[in-house]
């Protein structure tokens, strides 16, 4: 298990989400390839919740279903990734209608 800048605690979403865990000295081959872990790992979530927004379960729009997860308050990255796929949306919307 990889741990925090609190020892014996799990890593936190945050520092999971940037993807380094700050040290004084050069990070270890250990440390190396558990950051180089931590980051496909999130790659892969990343990509997954995308596809989930975008083609969902047949429900609702795009849109529809970025602004629910918006309500997701577990996990604060999920929130800023739903948000940017909702005003990626808004924009789609307003260009279509002739607005900027």
């Amino acid at each position: 298990m990889q741990h925090s800048f609190a020892r014996g605690k799990p890593l936190t979403e945050a520092e999971v989400f940037i993807g380094c865990v700050v040290g004084r000295n050069r990070p270890t081959k250990k440390q190396r390839e558990a950051s180089e872990n931590l980051q496909e790992q999130y790659s892969q979530l990343l990509s997954f919740t995308v596809k989930s927004i975008d083609h969902g379960d047949g429900t609702g729009s795009r849109l529809d279903r970025a602004a629910a997860c918006l309500k997701i308050r577990s996990c604060p990255s999920f929130s800023w990734i739903a948000a940017g796929i909702a005003l990626k949306e808004i924009k789609k919307i307003q260009m279509s209608k002739g607005q900027t």
